[in-house]
């Protein structure tokens, strides 16, 4: 394991760890890499869970985007400059194939 797998999962780690301890769902969380920042997305496991997904964002301090994308996820970031994490409440098993791709949307932060 290199030191960025090692600190990408320990930030995983802990977000679990904050889940466990304020009693909200675990979320699946995705590491992507951007040439203008590293993003861990985080997106519920199930449908049942997309409602925590706007606690998640409270708890955390999380600004929403001002818009919907296409596919109606709302979405809510943390922006660090050198990382961001951001919560979309649709889980991945709902998205269709094409979805997974950079939105052009992502550039339009305010």
């Amino acid at each position: 394991m290199d030191v960025s797998h090692a600190l990408q999962s320990a930030v995983i780690d802990t977000l679990d760890r904050f889940a466990d301890g304020t009693g909200l769902p675990l979320l699946a969380w995705t590491v992507v890499r951007y040439p203008e920042a590293l993003v861990f997305e985080g997106r519920p496991k199930s449908s049942v869970d997309s409602a925590s997904c706007q606690d998640w964002a409270l708890l955390l301090g999380m600004r929403p985007y001002g818009f919907e994308n296409a596919l109606g996820q709302r979405t809510w970031y943390l922006n660090d400059d050198v990382w961001s994490i951001e919560i979309i409440d649709v889980p991945f098993a709902e998205l269709p194939a094409f979805s997974l791709q950079k939105s052009p949307a992502r550039s339009q932060r305010d």
